[in-house]
């Protein structure tokens, strides 16, 4: 088999245009709602054939590795056989001699039918001798002539190896183009999803959606979009640290610094978009260990969110009020500081747990939380806003601090104390307090806009009061905490170099943003 010519993708025929007549714009509407689904099909086909070409070149690699071993293997015979080759030269010169002992044996038989002359016959024996040496060294000679057949076959599969040293050198050679091209035929399967999810809009010439992945451009003067982009290329983005996130499974994963993070629905899966927040610090300096206090046993037990960690399960060994709890803390507040406590709880023996926040003897915080008996982590969270300064104390108990019972039990892992109002994406820690950087994401504006007229459609969940977007003079304040759907229409050009996303918040998620020439 060998790689071919991958599928082509027909470009997307034109859009229709706001302002069209309707015998042209219903037609035109027609066609390109049409051509979707056979653009989705090439997709797939270019998909199925990229993994063709994958699984080629992975049985490729195999067995040139495996003709590489032998080919190792054969060269060491080839030494070998260097060596006897200098034998069968030596056994040549050998022949040479019994061909003269051939001569002298027809002498030896002249001698013994005449009788005669002894001396003679006792210089043929001497001569015999010799020739009982030469037959061994012919003898030797022989199998030294086997192994040189031996590595005449060698030699051929060296010439073998080398035609196939050659195929992996043109593979490695196409790697980069392979590759690229797998990247391109997932982008566009992406997109296709979300073009038939949202199908696009009249004059749309920029879409960003986050919860598909999927992000393509146009130009302005064609008025639609033609170019399918990867995240790097639509946007830039930076954060100077890594962050921890969960994904579509609740499984929380590290993505790397400067690399987006994408947040879901915890319960259900469901894609929700981009992860944008400000820079945060867990207090904790060690937030995966539990020191028990009196009347509670703390044993690790099962895996942690991230799936690599331990847990651990807390048992109450006491039912006295107050008493059995785990305590994480060393940390000191100052005065109108507000902390929030989180952590990651699973059921055990019970289906409930408090939490307490307080300073050193005073200024207790509870909440008591109801665990799903689902076998899964949920993260819960406690606020305080503190009044003096003093050592905050983060306590969890079994059940709860007046009504537990001995054997009561919870699973918990990963606390986090951290300034602010809400807990903020887990961050570990290990022997000293760890500052996650803040996100910060932009683009910079091109042939899609339009500096006469135009509109923005986003949709996202930012704290109410803080900055959805920003386009030069234009943005987008938040009225909702909760998601919605924001569009902001200017007619007049608002002087803008590039579209900021969620500038200066504190926590957002992105949804989508799709952007239009025409204010609406």
């Amino acid at each position: 088999m060998a790689i071919t010519t991958p599928p082509e993708i027909a470009p997307y025929p034109e859009a229709p245009r706001r302002g069209q007549p309707e015998s042209v714009f219903i037609p035109t509407a027609n066609t390109f709602v049409a051509s979707l689904e056979p653009r989705r099909v090439e997709m797939q086909a270019l998909a199925d054939w990229m993994k063709t070409a994958g699984d080629y070149i992975d049985t490729t690699i195999t067995d040139n590795k495996t003709a590489i071993d032998t080919v190792h293997a054969s060269i060491a015979d080839v030494n070998t056989v260097a060596d006897d080759i200098a034998n069968v030269n030596t056994a040549a010169a050998n022949i040479s001699d019994v061909n003269t002992v051939a001569t002298n044996i027809a002498d030896v038989n002249k001698v013994a039918a005449i009788d005669g002359d002894v001396s003679a016959v006792a210089a043929s024996d001497l001569a015999v001798n010799t020739v009982a040496t030469d037959i061994a060294n012919v003898n030797t000679a022989a199998g030294s002539i086997a192994d040189v057949n031996t590595v005449a076959a060698n030699i051929a599969s060296v010439n073998t190896t080398a035609t196939n040293i050659a195929d992996v050198n043109t593979v490695a050679a196409n790697t980069p183009t392979v590759q690229a091209a797998v990247a391109l035929a997932k982008r566009q399967s992406l997109y296709a999803r979300s073009l038939a999810l949202n199908p696009p809009i009249t004059g749309e010439t920029l879409r960003l959606d986050y919860a598909n992945r999927a992000y393509g451009v146009g130009d302005a003067d064609v008025g639609l979009i033609d170019e399918v982009l990867a995240f790097e290329t639509a946007h830039t983005f930076t954060r100077g640290s890594t962050k921890w996130t969960p994904n579509a499974l609740g499984v929380l994963t590290e993505c790397g610094i400067d690399e987006p993070a994408y947040t879901y629905d915890p319960e259900t899966g469901e894609p929700l978009g981009l992860l944008i927040e400000e820079q945060r610090t867990n207090l904790l300096p060690n937030s995966n260990t539990f020191p028990a206090a009196s009347g509670i046993t703390v044993t690790a037990s099962g895996l942690a969110p991230d799936g690599v960690s331990n847990a651990f399960e807390i048992v109450s060994t006491s039912d006295a009020v107050n008493d059995g709890f785990v305590q994480q803390g060393g940390y000191t507040t100052v005065s109108g500081q507000t902390d929030t406590y989180s952590v990651f709880i699973k059921s055990g023996t019970v289906s409930s747990a408090e939490i307490r926040l307080n300073r050193v003897g005073a200024q207790p915080k509870s909440i008591i939380v109801n665990i799903p008996n689902d076998g899964r982590f949920h993260r819960f969270d406690v606020t305080q806003t503190w009044t003096d300064s003093r050592r905050v104390e983060c306590n969890l108990y079994p059940n709860s601090r007046i009504t537990k019972n001995i054997g009561d039990s919870v699973i918990v892992a990963f606390g986090q104390l951290e300034q602010g109002t809400f807990p903020t994406s887990y961050t570990p820690t290990s022997g000293s307090q760890v500052t996650r950087a803040a996100d910060s994401l932009w683009r910079t504006l091109g042939a899609e806009f339009n500096a006469s007229e135009g509109s923005l459609s986003v949709t996202a969940a930012v704290p109410t009061g803080e900055t959805v977007v920003a386009m030069g003079s234009q943005s987008i304040v938040s009225d909702s905490d909760a998601e919605k759907t924001y569009t902001l229409s200017y007619s007049a050009g608002p002087s803008a170099t590039t579209l900021d996303i969620a500038p200066n918040a504190s926590v957002a998620t992105i949804k989508s943003i799709t952007y239009t020439l025409r204010a609406e």
